[in-house]
């Protein structure tokens, strides 16, 4: 049986949910909530180089970026940001 995983958020995941629409937001929620339930069983999309152990979600322009703890069976949401920002982070 497929588990699904505890969905925790960074303050700036937080603080991005809470400045955008309504709509995009309940978007977003809705592909995290898919993301839980599917994790064991999807192909996850890897960063690279110093972002090795993360990976990435996309949503029409917008991605979010995650960190999987299996032991916790716990996704952490690290980043949410649109696709002309989030690479350019500092």
């Amino acid at each position: 049986m497929i588990e699904k995983y505890e969905v925790e958020f960074s303050l700036q995941a937080d603080k991005f949910l809470n400045k955008i629409d309504k709509s995009l937001r309940k978007k977003i929620i809705r592909k995290i909530e898919w993301l839980a339930k599917n994790c064991e069983i999807i192909n996850h999309q890897p960063l690279q180089y110093e972002f090795k152990d993360y990976f990435k979600l996309k949503l029409g322009k917008i991605r979010i970026i995650y960190k999987i703890f299996l032991q916790r069976k716990v996704i952490l949401i690290v980043y949410i940001d649109f696709r002309d920002r989030i690479y350019k982070i500092n």
